[in-house]
């Protein structure tokens, strides 16, 4: 390259340096900002002339010294400001008048956005620029919806990346809790790994992520864990099952229902630790008789359903013969687990006790009794359902003759013997996870999503 060269792209790098270009006009010094009816005034040197473009958009004074301008904002909009100094030499200036000064509404961002990390803000212009890079897909959301309300606001806020995606990978993993969940940031998404135990635990670790990103992949696996769901029908001396202590007769679950058709009295579910224990150890004291123990193994979420009772035919007149309809009597438990990764179960247990009303002609109608209950066991409780005896001794006043001679219903229908010794029929509902290994808790395990 030669001198010649060298020199003239020098003078055009001086030129860009210098000089900016905005609209046709040359503009060689800082922009003026000045509100509608507020003033500014301006320092100038050896000031020979003074013009404006648009006098309709600012009104411009020159001081006696000669040595300042005063610019007053008449209207919201754009013109130049032109001065010549006593040796010709031209500078031209850009006045933005606008609705207000910006470093108020700056100064309010700034307070609506206190606790965002990683961004800043600025005034340029007439404009305020927020700038900078956050953590969080909630952040950014936050960010848009300020600048949204401030038309003044240029917003060019990002979700940060790099070293800060380790950051926030850690901190979404943390409100996750699951050990066995891995998180990581590629670009402006989150990838989740690893593996849950439920579809819903995957559903409630995807709306975690979410919180924190926009776009999730969500590649975790559901594990599927067997859970032994064990039923104990059991006859405990009423007065003894109190005066134990070991909670087999009190207290009653919150969000149980009972529905009896008699509208007579209403069992308990009831849950607590060791009860499997305390019913033996009341049976060791002579006060408890196990009648039934039953066992069923189901995947979590799925349904065991223990059933034991009869049926009962009867006629319906049909086209030139008579069809028999089965009704099916007796009890019906089912039983809904789900564990979570840390061996939490929750159970919707639904019992159903039917008998054949003898008070309908043809003995085709059933009396039947409904009892349910969703439930949130932790690892080593049971569900205990008490005062079975007392809704069938109200609602049932007749039972089937030979009722008796079924398994379990016999127990549940025995009022007059129950009612003579004072005695109480009681159902144990206990699910146990022997192949499954839970995790501990890390984190918030998901707690975010509760509002904790």
């Amino acid at each position: 390259m030669n001198t010649k060269q060298k020199t003239r792209l020098t003078g055009v790098w001086t030129a860009a340096i210098c000089v900016l270009f905005m609209g046709g006009v040359v503009y060689g010094q800082k922009a003026i900002t000045v509100p509608v009816g507020q003033q500014q005034v301006v320092d100038v040197k050896k000031l020979a002339r003074v013009s404006v473009g648009d006098d309709k958009v600012a009104n411009v004074q020159v001081v006696a010294s000669g040595e300042q301008i005063i610019i007053t904002g008449i209207k919201v909009g754009t013109t130049d400001l032109i001065t010549w100094n006593s040796k010709g030499k031209k500078i031209t200036r850009a006045i933005y008048v606008i609705s207000r000064d910006p470093r108020q509404f700056a100064a309010e961002v700034r307070e609506l956005l206190t606790d965002v990390e990683g961004i800043k803000v600025k005034v340029v212009g007439g404009k305020v620029l927020l700038d900078g890079a956050v953590l969080t897909a909630s952040d950014k959301l936050r960010v848009e919806k300020v600048a949204k309300a401030y038309p003044e606001v240029i917003n060019l806020v990002k979700i940060c990346t790099g070293i800060h995606n380790e950051i926030l990978a850690e901190e979404i993993k943390k409100n996750i809790g699951i050990p066995n969940v891995n998180v990581k940031i590629i670009g402006n998404r989150v990838l989740l790994r690893g593996f849950v135990v439920g579809e819903e635990e995957s559903k409630e670790v995807e709306k975690i992520a979410g919180a924190f990103a926009e776009n999730v992949i969500n590649l975790l696996k559901v594990k599927k864990v067997m859970i032994e769901v064990d039923v104990k029908f059991a006859e405990i001396n009423a007065t003894a099952g109190k005066d134990m202590g070991m909670n087999l007769l009190g207290g009653t679950l919150a969000g149980g229902a009972g529905m009896a058709s008699g509208g007579g009295a209403t069992p308990s579910w009831n849950i607590g630790y060791n009860l499997t224990k305390a019913l033996n150890f009341t049976h060791s004291k002579g006060n408890a008789t196990i009648r039934k123990s039953l066992h069923q193994s189901t995947l979590s979420g799925g349904e065991a359903v223990f059933e034991h009772g009869g049926e009962i035919g009867y006629k319906v007149a049909g086209s030139g013969s008579a069809d028999v309809i089965w009704k099916k009597y007796g009890m019906l438990l089912k039983v809904k687990p789900e564990v979570d990764s840390f061996g939490e179960v929750t159970m919707h247990i639904n019992l159903e006790v039917s008998q054949i009303d003898p008070t309908v002609e043809d003995r085709t109608g059933l009396k039947i009794y409904r009892s349910e209950s969703d439930v949130v066991i932790k690892p080593g409780q049971s569900v205990i359902l008490s005062g079975v005896t007392d809704v069938l001794s109200s609602d049932f006043k007749k039972y089937t003759p030979g009722i008796g001679k079924i398994p379990v219903l016999g127990l549940l229908f025995s009022k007059k013997q129950a009612a003579k010794e004072k005695k109480q029929i009681i159902v144990l509902v206990t699910p146990t996870t022997p192949t499954f290994i839970p995790a501990k808790r890390t984190g918030k395990a998901m707690h975010l999503l509760q509002g904790e």
